[in-house]
Order: C-alpha cells, then sequence, then structure tokens
C-alpha cells in the first residue's frame, strides 16, 4: 500500500476593532488535504490507484478541505465551520458512457455553526454555554449505488459525509 500527498494548515488570528470599547478577535483557520496517490499492488500484479475513487477499501476523495472562521465580541463568540469533500469516480474501472451513464460522486459541503456566551463564577472559576447546529442547511449526503454484486441494487450513504442532517446541541461546561 502507497499513499502520496500534501496537507495544509493555514491560520490567521488578530485582535478588531468592529464594536469599538469591547474586546474582539477573528480567526480563520483552513485544513486541507490533496492526496496525489492512495495505490495498492498485489504481488506481482500492477499497482491499484485508488485516489479519488469509492471502492472495496473505502470512500478516498482527492481533495478534501475544512474552514473555520470564528469571532469574539466581549463574551460572545460565533463561529463558522464549512466542511468540503471532492467528487470522486463511483467505481475506478468503469469507463462513463460504455460501462455506466455516469460514474461521478459529486462534491459535497456542509456548514456547521456555533454561538456561545462566557461568564465568570467565583474569583477564578468561568462556565460557557454553547448551541452548536451541525449541518446548518440540512444538506443531504450523496445517494451512491451499490457498486457490488451482491446488493441487487441497493443504495447507500458513506460516513465521510454528514448523513444525519441537521442536529442541535446545547452545552455547559464550568471551570472551578
Amino acid at each position: 500500500a502507497r499513499a502520496v500527498g500534501t496537507d495544509v494548515e493555514i491560520a490567521y488570528a488578530r485582535d478588531v476593532d468592529l464594536f469599538g470599547r469591547h474586546e474582539e478577535s477573528l480567526s480563520i483557520r483552513l485544513l486541507g488535504g490533496k492526496l496525489d496517490e492512495r495505490s495498492s499492488t498485489v504481488v506481482g500484479s500492477t499497482p491499484a490507484q485508488y485516489a479519488g475513487t469509492r471502492s472495496q477499501i473505502g470512500t478516498i476523495p482527492d481533495i478534501t478541505a475544512n474552514l473555520t472562521v470564528s469571532y469574539r465580541v466581549a463574551r460572545w463568540s460565533v463561529q463558522l465551520q464549512e466542511r468540503f469533500v471532492d467528487d470522486l469516480l463511483l467505481n475506478r474501472t468503469w469507463r462513463e458512457g460504455v460501462d455506466v451513464d455516469d460514474n461521478v460522486i459529486e462534491s459535497e459541503e456542509w456548514t456547521n455553526l456555533v454561538l456561545a456566551f462566557e461568564g465568570q463564577s467565583g474569583s477564578e472559576g468561568s462556565w460557557r454555554l454553547s448551541l452548536n447546529i451541525q449541518n446548518l442547511f440540512d444538506e443531504d449526503p450523496p445517494i451512491i449505488p451499490s457498486a457490488g454484486d451482491t446488493r441487487f441494487g441497493a443504495q447507500v450513504t458513506d460516513n465521510t459525509y454528514d448523513e444525519w442532517g441537521r442536529r442541535y446541541e446545547l452545552g455547559f461546561s464550568m471551570t472551578f
């Protein structure tokens, strides 16, 4: 097995002054990956390339990215996160127009949101109340036709994508 690619992390943070008289900060962080090769070779044969495909070894997109933007003003904060998975081939051995009409699983992106408020408790303690909304715009994952002969036309979703749709989480944490 061989995997070759590049991972990138870019982060930027600074204090800003949008509302005056309040302590404010802005941060942006990008995590991304580009997979150039993900191959397996059986002894005595040629390598089988799996980057950018869905196969028996899993879903292996060429490009994935996660962009997070956070803004804080006084005790309030908001964070937006955008996740991206590049399109990929349903089956690396199929030829579009010959073996199948459409051999592409389209790229997907979805957004997460966190709203939070922080406070003080006692002389050294603090607390945080947050609302986390996963898949803010309720984006559906791609429905993937089964490539195997044993499922008789079954369709699946894949945990590479957000399979659950929009969901809410209320959180409370405290330090003392």
